[in-house]
């Protein structure tokens, strides 16, 4: 028997996740900040998402970004200083209150192609649907864009923070689970210092290079 069970939080925004057997296969909400994702993952492991509205503009997303993944830190019992924006492989930093020590963050998009965005900004609708294994390739290119730019001895010292505020279909944790089987040892080797991906709520912000993604910041 198919049991599902919803969770809806309500504010001036609204959103809803969808689970079944203790993992998250939908979710949904109400326009925030001008656009709006959605997904659901299919019994046969397709992966169905729309973003709707306007296509982000530079690196607006950026900073809300560190923000939210800060917040997830926070939950899991840490305590850290309000992000503010970087520089150069920087795009933002915050300090862990309880060691007084910096955490430099870089942020890349989940959806690094151009065609995804650029149908976004000329019809405000954009959707598709793929298998899990083929999100999962998404988030390989987004993180494979930043390791390809960022020199090792950066890496060592950055958490990536892979943005699938808009695409949150990303987070399921059916993509995840085909992730870690196509590429948690690949990404074990790259030498990032911890990759996240971070959807618009606390059950969407995951952490790709740890079986526990909920384990602390290291």
């Amino acid at each position: 028997m198919l049991e599902v069970e919803e969770r809806i939080s309500v504010s001036c925004h609204a959103a809803s996740e969808k689970w079944r057997g203790g993992r998250l296969i939908g979710f949904t909400e109400s326009l925030r900040d001008g656009s709006a994702g959605y997904g659901d993952l299919t019994e046969k492991d397709q992966v169905q998402y729309r973003t709707v509205g306007s296509s982000p503009q530079g690196e607006e997303d950026m900073l809300p970004t560190a923000r939210r993944l800060v917040a997830a830190w926070e939950l899991l019992g840490g305590a850290f200083r309000e992000p503010q924006e970087g520089e150069s492989d920087v795009d933002a930093w915050t300090v862990n209150m309880a060691t007084d020590e910096r955490i430099d963050i870089q942020v890349v998009r989940a959806f690094v192609g151009h065609e995804y965005w650029h149908e976004l900004s000329k019809v405000k609708r954009v959707e598709g649907h793929e298998a899990t294994a083929a999100v999962a390739d998404r988030l390989r290119d987004a993180v494979r864009l930043k390791k390809d730019r960022i020199p090792l001895a950066q890496r060592s010292r950055l958490v990536l923070a892979v943005d699938a505020n808009r695409t949150p279909a990303v987070c399921f944790d059916g993509v995840l689970v085909a992730f870690r089987a196509s590429y948690g040892e690949w990404l074990s080797r790259i030498g990032f210092r911890a990759v996240w991906v971070v959807g618009p709520t606390r059950n969407l912000v995951r952490r790709l290079d740890e079986l526990d993604e909920l384990a602390e910041l290291s």
